[in-house]
């Protein structure tokens, strides 16, 4: 009897050791698929791909701004996920949208630039408040709903610029 767990205690490997550096392995793996996740469902991909970011952004900027973006040609993750909460940066200069996120979420998630002459805005209401809905002509699937309050800021700050 003693000889058999003593056999079994053999052959169980002790994973204390490996506790703290699989635990972070895991917790990474967790945030890339999450992040990897929204940028697909949402739509920052696809937008992504025609509009990245590809010199440094000079214009007015709103961080931590909440908004959700979604497109119409698969899961809409922010019904699952809770849409970007606090974790969006907003900007505006006379040439176009800036838009990136917390950068905590950037390397799934690259900033972007999008050019006014691409960007149309309608004031949508909602139940609780009124919120601006942006469309992209390169990306005519996707949209972004952020409050009334910041879509107006960047619609004045680039209207104010350009005259």
């Amino acid at each position: 009897m003693l000889e058999a767990a003593r056999i079994r205690s053999m052959n169980q490997t002790d994973l204390s050791q490996y506790s703290p550096l699989l635990f972070i392995l895991v917790g990474v793996g967790i945030w890339l698929a999450v992040t990897i996740h929204f940028s697909y469902t949402s739509g920052w991909a696809l937008l992504a791909k025609v509009y990245k970011l590809s010199k440094p952004f000079r214009g007015e900027r709103w961080s931590f701004q909440s908004g959700k973006m979604s497109s119409n040609t698969s899961l809409d993750s922010t019904r699952l996920l809770g849409a970007m909460r606090s974790a969006l940066t907003i900007g505006a200069n006379q040439n176009g949208l800036y838009l990136s996120t917390f950068f905590l979420f950037r390397l799934t998630n690259p900033p972007l630039f999008i050019p006014w002459d691409d960007v149309s805005v309608s004031l949508e209401k909602g139940f609780i408040s009124n919120y601006m809905k942006f469309q992209f002509r390169r990306a005519p699937s996707v949209t972004l709903q952020v409050s009334e309050w910041v879509g107006r800021q960047a619609i004045k700050h680039s209207q104010s610029l350009s005259a």
